[in-house]
């Protein structure tokens, strides 16, 4: 068993890389007879779990509470080029130009663009992460862990802002074409 404080081992910091080559470990842990365990962590540990605990907390906490309202936007977008592209007689009894009641919002064919456009939605945001995974540790191994940190938050930041963006001004003409289309 690999002890987790060894003298000979250096102490991580936010230029060393992630993941060790594996050799240097195993060789010297082969001979050398294993070092007693602290009996508890060191301080700056607790400090670190405690605060990537709260980050997590903060990230997750704000993600799902984003997803009702969101949710809301992209089928009001959705629910309006519907009764927009509707037929002169069977259009709604309400104004288009206010809000439409959700209730409104609830018939299979915006359900399904709805449903349609999250999966989608769901397949594309996973692109990043697989693109950008080896090159974000690359660059954490050379600028450092935080910078990454930062790095990502600014992107998930300007993925909300632009959904919200386009939820908002109707910016984006290919998500209204969607929405008319069949």
């Amino acid at each position: 068993m690999v002890a987790l404080y060894d003298e000979d081992v250096e102490p991580a910091s936010e230029t060393s890389p992630l993941v060790s080559n594996g050799r240097e470990s195993r060789d010297s842990h082969e001979s050398a007879t294993p070092a007693p365990q602290e009996p508890h962590p060191h301080p700056k540990f607790l400090r670190v779990a405690a605060l990537v605990i709260v980050a997590v907390f903060l990230i997750e906490t704000a993600s799902y509470m984003s997803k009702a309202p969101l949710m809301r936007l992209l089928e009001d977008v959705i629910c309006r080029s519907y009764y927009e592209s509707t037929q002169p007689g069977q259009r709604p009894t309400f104004d288009l130009s206010l809000p439409i009641p959700e209730a409104e919002c609830k018939s299979p064919w915006v359900q399904s663009k709805l449903a349609k456009l999250r999966g989608w939605d769901t397949v594309i945001s996973c692109i990043p992460g697989v693109l950008l995974s080896v090159p974000y540790g690359v660059l954490a191994d050379k600028r450092g862990r935080k910078f990454v940190l930062i790095l990502a938050l600014v992107g998930v930041i300007l993925g909300l802002l632009w959904v919200c963006f386009v939820s908002e001004w109707k910016a984006y003409p290919l998500f209204v074409e969607y929405a008319k289309g069949g």
